[in-house]
């Protein structure tokens, strides 16, 4: 029986994927295959390069040190008691700026070359497919409206492409594609997971939930406001086909603090490590009963 991973998108809050992993590991619980959307697909390519969770929790902190991390910015983005998504305050930095005419002509607020050092400081060069472990990582076209599943290739063109959010990061011109975070399509990648031969299927959830909504006051409040709506109602229906769903407390973090990458992991670990006993306990019962399943 092949045991899938399905690490979902979330910024920071991605970074519990780790303590999770931790967990399953220490209890003996391996994966055949890691599908990962956004940061989840960085996460996931980050431990199936290293194959220790020890060793990618100290590569974040190393990351979150660097003037690479600085260079980001990120401290711009924090929300405020006005602003509760991503999109909010992506938007409100915009109005802060003056930079709505900036917005219109260029494809990103942010500059892609930023994001591909973030990703040339925290994974190696390499091909997917010489991988020690099945790993997928999930993007969306923005041509077609189909996700783009990478299995082969360029590990860092993989997760940069699964990562690019909409109109924050420039998307990434492939093949004959042009691809943005995988969020727009499969945000927690369980189906993902599945069509790629998996049988039991572990889903990690570093949402942000989906709490009473700040004051709509104008068009864009009530714009983003639907989209978190419609995004939530996707994944927890996609939700529904994975055998089990790992929920780190994560979801009072925001999307920028990855200078909090010692709680985060340990909000990973707290919810691995609760989860642990009753995944070795299905993992049992649908390897040896799969017809009760």
């Amino acid at each position: 029986m092949k045991i899938g991973l399905a690490l979902g998108g979330g910024g920071a809050r991605g970074i519990a994927h780790i303590g999770v992993i931790h967990e399953l590991v220490e209890k003996n619980i391996k994966f055949d295959l890691i599908a990962g959307t956004s940061m989840g697909s960085i996460i996931g390519a980050m431990y199936a390069q290293m194959g220790d969770p020890f060793a990618v929790e100290r590569k974040l902190l190393e990351y979150v040190d660097s003037e690479e991390f600085q260079e980001m910015d990120l401290h711009s983005y924090h929300r405020d008691a006005k602003t509760k998504s991503f999109f909010g305050s992506v938007a409100k930095r915009i109005e802060e700026q003056i930079v709505i005419n900036l917005s219109i002509s260029n494809p990103a607020i942010f500059k892609k070359e930023k994001f591909i050092a973030a990703l040339d400081f925290l994974l190696e060069d390499g091909k997917i497919e010489n991988l020690p472990v099945k790993y997928a990582a999930v993007a969306g076209d923005l041509l077609s409206g189909r996700k783009h599943v990478f299995t082969h290739g360029d590990i860092k063109t993989a997760a940069l492409a699964s990562s690019s959010i909409p109109g924050f990061i420039p998307p990434v011109e492939f093949d004959d594609m042009l691809l943005t975070d995988g969020e727009i399509s499969d945000l927690i990648p369980v189906e993902t997971a599945r069509e790629l031969g998996a049988d039991f299927i572990i889903a990690v959830d570093v949402r942000q939930e989906l709490s009473p909504p700040p004051p709509l006051e104008n068009a864009m409040d009530i714009f983003f406001r639907a989209g978190h709506i419609r995004s939530n109602l996707l994944s927890e229906r996609m939700l529904k086909s994975a055998d089990v769903v790992i929920k780190p407390d994560v979801s009072s973090i925001h999307w920028t603090r990855f200078d909090k990458v010692g709680t985060l992991v340990d909000l990973g670990k707290e919810a691995g490590r609760k989860a642990a006993a009753s995944v070795k306990r299905m993992i049992r019962i649908k390897k040896f009963n799969p017809k009760y399943w």
